[in-house]
C-alpha cells in the first residue's frame, strides 16, 4: 500500500515517529499482511522499543509461523533485552 512505501522511505530517511504513523495507517487497511506488520515490528525494534516489537512479531507468526524474519527480529529483540534464555 501507499503508506506502506512511504512509511519505508521515511525509515530510509530516518523519520521514525512519521515513519509509524504511516506503517500504522497502512496496518489499520489490512492487518493481515505480514509485510505491514513486519515493518512495524521492524521499526520499533530500531526504535529500541522491544515489547511493541515483539507485539508484531507475534501477530506475524500466527500468520506464517515459518516467517524467518520474524524468528529472526524475535530472537534479536531478546537479546537486546538481555533475556538469553528466549533468544
Amino acid at each position: 500500500t501507499l503508506y506502506l512505501y512511504r512509511g519505508q522511505a521515511k525509515v530510509a530517511l530516518n523519520m521514525l515517529e512519521e515513519a509509524e504513523s504511516d506503517y500504522l495507517q497502512a496496518y489499520e487497511k489490512d492487518s493481515t499482511k505480514s509485510e505491514i506488520i513486519n515493518a512495524l515490528a521492524s521499526l520499533y525494534f530500531a526504535m529500541g522499543l522491544y515489547e511493541d516489537s515483539h507485539f508484531y512479531l507475534d501477530k506475524s507468526l500466527k500468520i506464517n509461523d515459518k516467517d524467518i524474519f520474524a524468528h529472526y527480529y524475535k530472537g534479536f529483540a531478546y537479546f537486546k533485552q538481555t533475556k538469553f534464555d528466549l533468544a
